[in-house]
């Protein structure tokens, strides 16, 4: 007989609150020690059993909760944030084994994979509940409890390899040839034929940079044959077209891009098309620059914004408190969606004060009582 001997995270007891240093052994004399790192990854690596990873993030959740009614009904708070990446976790290990969108769907396995989010899902609830109890015990302090997420997930269908695209396509030159972009990471300068290379990508995202400088006659064709091979490239397999939409940097704004870690030309991958997750994926398929992945995930991040009913890749916003519109949910097809930029200034309104001079989003007012966005023409 064998015994497999867990042990969780082991991190600091001191240090982790700003301007306040006697509040770090307060809270853990109340609460218990501050796990920071609680994920899904002990059990995806095979070092414990789902439920066990499940009760570390319930932990850490509860811990989030505990915390914030006692910062906000004890210790005068006006606002509390935390973020729980359990969700995050979840869609990119199991979300393709219960969306039958994905061609690595296996019915026979999708039950137990679809139990999974059940579990995940009700320690969101007992956390939530843990939030909203305090508030209702509360009343006089107003309070509002809401879910903020910056992204959904969907699962791969095809993927693509950026880099070796630009390496075949003659625009990224590397001195270790074509083995320097087999897997689509960050290369390496020194890696880098600077003198011949006309355009590379910095990172995994979907800023291009043109190695030439900007206005030149050298920089505006690149930047021509750039985005002629982007738009242009097509999936033999399938007849489609990865690249739904490329753009050069004046006109990157329409896609919400702007400021000096804006590249020169950007793009959004077409829907079903993803890239940037070469570890979970493998390799694609026939050594390709696009095509399927070896091992199918669920993944989010520069393609269209994706939903199908099960699956989405949008963000969300929900809120409840007083003023607060019951069951209200935005006429996205009338009114748009709320942008990640609206967050902050709508936030701001509900604690009347003045938003930051930074920010550049609107309040999303349709969320209020007593305003009705809508008018019949």
């Amino acid at each position: 007989d064998r015994i497999k001997l867990y042990r969780s995270q082991v991190t600091y007891t001191d240090g982790f609150t700003y301007g306040d240093d006697e509040l770090v052994a307060e809270l853990i004399e109340r609460f218990g020690p501050y796990q920071e790192h609680a994920s899904t990854i002990p059990y995806s690596s095979g070092m414990t059993d789902f439920d066990t990873a499940l009760e570390e993030c319930e932990y850490q959740g509860l811990w989030f909760a505990d915390v914030a009614n006692y910062m906000l009904y004890e210790k005068d708070c006006t606002y509390f944030t935390c973020h729980w990446h359990l969700y995050d976790y979840l869609n990119h290990i199991h979300l393709n084994n219960v969306d039958p969108v994905c061609p690595g769907y296996d019915e026979s396995t999708a039950e137990a994979a679809l139990d999974l989010f059940r579990k995940a899902y009700q320690v969101g609830d007992r956390v939530l509940g843990r939030l909203y109890a305090a508030a209702d015990a509360h009343p006089e302090h107003e309070s509002f409890v809401g879910i903020l997420a910056d992204h959904g997930a969907y699962p791969d269908i095809r993927i693509a390899n950026i880099r070796k695209f630009l390496y075949d396509q003659g625009f990224l030159v590397l001195k270790s040839g074509p083995a320097g972009v087999a897997q689509d990471q960050d290369t390496l300068p020194d890696d880098v034929d600077w003198e011949k290379t006309r355009a590379y990508i910095k990172r995994r995202g979907f800023d291009i940079a043109i190695n030439a400088e900007a206005g030149s006659a050298e920089f505006n064709e690149i930047e021509r044959d750039l985005l002629t091979a982007l738009r242009t490239w097509v999936d033999e397999e399938t007849g489609r077209t990865p690249v739904a939409i490329a753009l050069p940097r004046r006109d990157a704004y329409l896609l919400g891009q702007w400021g000096d870690q804006c590249g020169d030309v950007i793009f959004a991958w077409d829907h079903g098309y993803v890239s940037g997750y070469y570890a979970q994926w493998q390799e694609i398929v026939g050594g390709g620059s696009v095509g399927a992945p070896a091992v199918y995930g669920a993944h989010h991040g520069g393609f269209l914004p994706t939903d199908n009913g099960f699956s989405s890749t949008f963000g969300t916003m929900m809120l409840s408190g007083p003023g607060i519109k019951a069951g209200y949910e935005r006429p996205t097809d009338q009114l748009g969606y709320i942008q990640a930029v609206d967050v902050v200034p709508t936030f701001c309104h509900l604690l009347e004060i003045e938003p930051p001079a930074q920010s550049q989003g609107a309040v999303a007012r349709d969320l209020f009582d007593g305003q009705e966005m809508v008018r019949n023409r």
